[in-house]
């Protein structure tokens, strides 16, 4: 992982404006006009900023693939929708954040530098295991009975604290802390 931050930003205003922001803020940027132009990628970026209204593809669907492919890559996505419903979507869809437009750039750029400050997962970090159930803490992947299975962010962390208190009732309230 780098520190490059990939943009996904099919306005030519918008997508420009975010690159010399971001470059004057210190940050190397690769601009992507569209999810093809994303997709192209290939070593993994440090950050991706992404909107959702692209036009060769779902926004969506492109934070799915991309969270599949580098899911320790944090995915903001910086976009007009701004019903609570698409919040939600846009996170359960591998985004760690969501920020609508029209945006502070001070608030985004303040975003930014708190995503980048989290830890990488450590390579020798810890398994949980039960049931059949390997959680790979590390490299945050899952194995039920030897094959792999796709988990969005949020249902991974799920699965590690229900893993974590095999044994124990967990309550909403400490679910959701």
């Amino acid at each position: 992982m780098t520190d490059e931050l990939l943009i996904v930003e099919d306005d030519p205003g918008i997508r420009s404006g975010l690159v010399r922001a971001l470059t004057n803020a210190g940050y190397a940027c690769r601009p992507a006009p569209d999810a093809a132009a994303a997709r192209a990628v290939v070593d993994p970026p440090g950050l991706v900023l992404l909107d959702l209204g692209l036009p060769d593809a779902d926004g969506l669907d492109l934070a799915r693939e991309l969270h599949d492919r580098w899911p320790d890559v944090p995915i903001v996505m910086v976009t007009a929708r701004a019903e609570e419903m698409d919040v939600v979507v846009g996170l359960d869809s591998g985004a760690i954040d969501y920020v609508t437009k029209p945006f502070r750039l001070a608030e985004l750029l303040a975003r930014i530098r708190a995503h980048l400050r989290r830890p990488a997962p450590a390579a020798d970090a810890p398994a949980l295991v039960g049931a059949g159930v390997i959680v790979d803490l590390g490299a945050r992947i899952v194995r039920l009975d030897g094959e792999e299975i796709s988990l969005r962010a949020k249902e991974f962390d799920l699965l590690v604290a229900l893993m974590s208190n095999q044994g124990n009732v967990v309550t909403r309230e400490d679910l959701m802390a």
